[in-house]
């Protein structure tokens, strides 16, 4: 296994309405910590680990648990929106009968290392199993499942400045209603693939659908050799390409990448390839993809961790990291703000939150993990601050 899995700070934060959070080992991590006040952070750190001092320790509020929500990134913030809350509906190993699980749309906000929930002029209906992005600083939100299990076809766009939403009226071929498909910022404008079409399952078109905010209207692609068709995969911005993998059904293990300037999809050439799962998270910066957790093949929740490393807009090489706390599937994960405190206590690249997830058919967490990866040949792990219910 690639990377090593290393404790430095020696602060554990206080959850509200969980008690003291519990400092434990991962695998063979070593450990130096000690109970803090709630009110903020103490002590002197340790090498190669800034200690800020004085920081608010504990939220006041944070999400429920839940699955099928999104997260994303917008200048200083976290955005939490919508997926099933465990308060309104069943676990994930459950959808198959009935009632069905009731989603939410209730809206989040992580900045400054604690959560607000807030109250926005126009929200759109309940949710889950969207897909969101960020383009010019909003938060647009696609599709998803409603309350009665139906996908949807409709765009909302959520401005931070405003704290408003908008319903969009898109000119052009739109790419129908969907689930379980995946939105990716590329530049200015929005790109589509995949989902199912209906609860039972039929798969969405092999098409790219390039949303343009811009002009709030849709375009259909018809490119050559399409990437097969799939639903809760990973996607993600490589280097200005659209790069899909995994997810159900599952096809093979084969990694593909959209060029938008071609419109053309080519076979990644991926060594040490996994063998294919669904649900996970994914997160990206530069050339590299990351997706935390997942769904097998056959049953369970995985604590999965692997690394795509592009050398080149076609060939990648996978490798696997230290495993999360826990095992999950659908949970949601985006980049921690350079600003945050947590983001500060990694003092590594690409520091990443991990929230939510299912781990089996009673089980819906509300877990956080700050989970810290480097961008540099050693790919050494870092996992800093575990927030635990």
């Amino acid at each position: 296994m690639r990377g090593d899995c290393k404790w430095s700070t020696k602060h554990v934060l206080h959850a509200p309405g969980h008690g003291w959070g519990l400092a434990k080992t991962l695998l063979s991590c070593a450990l130096v910590a000690m109970l803090v006040a709630p009110a903020a952070w103490q002590g002197s750190g340790s090498a190669g680990f800034g200690s800020p001092r004085g920081l608010a320790a504990a939220p006041l509020a944070e999400p429920s648990a839940r699955y099928g929500h999104t997260m994303v990134t917008i200048g200083d913030s976290i955005y939490l929106f919508g997926g099933i809350d465990s308060t309104t509906g069943s676990p994930p190993m459950s959808q198959s009968v009935f009632p069905l699980p009731i989603p939410t749309n209730d809206l989040w906000k992580f900045k400054a290392d604690h959560w607000e929930e807030l109250t926005p002029v126009n929200p759109p209906p309940s949710r889950s199993f969207h897909s969101a992005a960020n383009v010019n600083g909003k938060m647009y939100v696609s599709g998803g499942k409603d309350a009665a299990g139906n996908p949807l076809g409709d765009i909302w766009v959520y401005d931070p400045t405003g704290n408003s939403w908008t319903r969009q009226s898109p000119t052009g071929t739109p790419p129908g209603p969907r689930t379980g498909h995946q939105v990716v910022a590329i530049g200015n404008e929005l790109y589509l693939f995949g989902g199912k079409t209906n609860y039972t399952g039929t798969l969405a078109s092999p098409y790219v659908w390039t949303y343009h905010p811009s002009m709030d209207s849709w375009e259909k692609k018809t490119p050559a050799s399409p990437s097969p068709p799939r639903h809760s995969f990973s996607a993600a911005n490589v280097d200005g390409r659209l790069v899909v993998w995994g997810g159900y059904p599952p096809i093979d293990n084969k990694m593909y990448s959209y060029d938008p300037t071609t419109n053309e999809w080519s076979q990644v050439t991926l060594a040490n390839a996994p063998a294919t799962f669904q649900s996970m998270a994914t997160v990206s910066a530069g050339n590299q993809i990351w997706t935390f957790g997942g769904y097998p093949d056959t049953s369970g929740a995985l604590a999965n961790v692997w690394e795509f490393n592009f050398t080149s807009n076609i060939q990648a090489t996978a490798s696997p990291l230290s495993p999360l706390p826990a095992a999950r599937y659908y949970p949601a994960g985006t980049r921690l703000p350079a600003g945050s405190t947590a983001a500060l206590l990694a003092g590594l690249p690409v520091p990443v939150l991990v929230f939510g997830g299912g781990r089996g058919t009673d089980q819906v967490i509300a877990e956080q993990t700050v989970y810290t990866v480097t961008a540099t040949a050693s790919n050494v792990l870092y996992l800093p601050l575990i927030l635990r219910e």
